[in-house]
């Protein structure tokens, strides 16, 4: 039984941004941010990517559970794109 809280434990979950090729900003959400931003890369990552292709990880925040991560994805998906520059300018606070 602990081992299996301690691994849900580590297991985090990271919200982040990639810069597109046309300018534009992709928001998600995975376990291995490194990882993902690859699988994008590769054409594999998303339907949205495969058209825009992802040139760098501009940002990331990381939350225990994927619940969280998903919240807050759903909130910066919401933002304008200016909104999303200040995050990655300035950071953000989750509230």
């Amino acid at each position: 039984m602990h081992e299996r809280i301690l691994y849900k434990l580590t297991q985090m979950w990271f919200l982040y941004l990639l810069l597109c090729k046309d300018k534009s900003v992709y928001t998600g959400i995975a376990k291995d941010v490194a990882t993902r931003f690859k699988t994008h890369k590769a054409g594999r990552g998303g339907r949205y990517t495969r058209s825009h292709k992802p040139l760098q990880i501009l940002y990331s925040e990381k939350f225990t559970t994927k619940s969280e991560a998903l919240k807050r994805e759903t909130e910066i998906k919401s933002w304008r794109r200016a909104e999303k520059f200040n995050l990655i300018k300035f950071g953000g606070s989750r509230e």
